[in-house]
C-alpha cells in the first residue's frame, strides 16, 4: 500500500514535457502585436497535446477576465487565448502576462508569472522575454537586473 502511494505522489509530482521548437522553427513576434497585460484566471479547456507523450504539455484556450493592460494593444476586459499548460490551473489567479496577437486574429501567451506576496511584482524571465526583442516602457513596469518586472498595484 505504502509503495502505492509513493509512485501515485511520484505521479503527481512529475513536471509536464514542453518539446524544445528548432530555433529555425521559433516564430518571430512584431513589436508591434505585443502586450502586457494583468487579469484573472477564469478557466483553460480544448487541450492540443504539442507531442505524442503521456506527459507532454498542451495549448490550452484560456479564458480571463478584469483584465488591465499596461503595455501594446489591449486585447478587452474578457478575453481568450492559447497558453502552453501542463494541466489546467487548480484554482483562479491572477496573473501577469506577455501575449502576442496572431496574424489570424488568436491571442497567444508567450510567458506568465504570479506575484510575489511581499513585493507585489511578477518578473518574468529573462529567456522568455529577451528573445522577443522588445523593451516596452510603461507606468506599473520596471527592470531588475535586465528582468521586465510588472507592479500590481
Amino acid at each position: 500500500m505504502l509503495g502505492l502511494l509513493l509512485l501515485a505522489q511520484a505521479t503527481v509530482a512529475m513536471p509536464a514535457y514542453s518539446p524544445p521548437k528548432p530555433v529555425a522553427d521559433r516564430p518571430r513576434y512584431d513589436p508591434a502585436t505585443l502586450s502586457i497585460v494583468i487579469a484573472d484566471t477564469v478557466s483553460q479547456t480544448d487541450p492540443r497535446p504539442l507531442c505524442a507523450r503521456a506527459d507532454c504539455t498542451a495549448m490550452f484556450l484560456g479564458t480571463f477576465k478584469d483584465a488591465r493592460t499596461l503595455a501594446g494593444p489591449s486585447p478587452g476586459e474578457k478575453f481568450a487565448a492559447r497558453m502552453e499548460m501542463g494541466s489546467p490551473f487548480d484554482r483562479h489567479y491572477r496573473i501577469a502576462m506577455v501575449i502576442a496577437r496572431k496574424p489570424d486574429g488568436e491571442i497567444e501567451v508567450l510567458t506568465t508569472r504570479g506575484f510575489h506576496y511581499q513585493t507585489h511584482l511578477a518578473c518574468f524571465e529573462r529567456k522568455d522575454t529577451d528573445p522577443l526583442g522588445w523593451h516596452p516602457e510603461a507606468p506599473g513596469l520596471s527592470y531588475d537586473h535586465g528582468q521586465l518586472c510588472v507592479s500590481e498595484g
